[in-house]
């Protein structure tokens, strides 16, 4: 749906690329698909209501964090006796 693809999940941390492996026209398009994908995250997560938490007497909903970077990225293959693929 939004062009974004899943490299890993670190802890509670999920990481997506975007034009890492295909061509946007422009690169304002890739960063627009990202911010498009957290944005429908976001809304996600404040449909999911907490049982047994309120605030100001209304029900406590999911809240997460997002963050996004937009630029240059190196990735490599670190480790020898389990490599695995990394991006920086």
């Amino acid at each position: 749906k939004h062009n974004v693809h899943k490299l890993e999940t670190i802890g509670d941390a999920y990481l997506v690329t975007s034009n890492l492996m295909d061509d946007h026209d422009r690169a304002t398009d890739a960063a627009t698909s990202a911010l498009n994908m957290a944005k429908d995250m976001v809304r996600a997560a404040q449909a999911v209501v907490i049982p047994g938490m309120r605030r100001n007497s209304l029900f406590e909903t999911l809240r997460i964090r997002v963050g996004m970077h937009v630029g240059d990225v190196t990735c490599g293959v670190l480790g020898e006796r389990l490599p695995k693929f990394s991006l920086f």
